[in-house]
């Protein structure tokens, strides 16, 4: 498969065993808006996001998500606390 710049910077990525916690807004953020030149090549897909802890999120801009994901496909969330947002 090949795999453009865009695609490197945001696929097959793994973030675990991590806490984030007293968080501005957004505790951790896959993806990008959408628009309508998404495709496999440029769209983030096949990250990992496990055994984190989110905590005390959206200081800043209440309507906040503590793990969020925007145009991408594929992506594993598992086993992450997330609370007091």
């Amino acid at each position: 498969m090949h795999c453009n710049e865009r695609q490197r910077r945001h696929s097959q990525h793994v973030i675990e065993n991590s806490a984030f916690y007293d968080i501005g807004v957004l505790g951790v953020l896959i993806g990008h808006p959408y628009t309508n030149s998404d495709n496999d090549a440029n769209t983030p897909q096949l990250n990992v996001v496990q055994n984190n802890v989110v905590e005390g999120y959206g200081r800043t801009l209440p309507a906040s998500f503590g793990i969020a994901q925007g145009s991408g496909h594929d992506n594993l969330y598992t086993h992450n606390d997330v609370y007091d947002g």
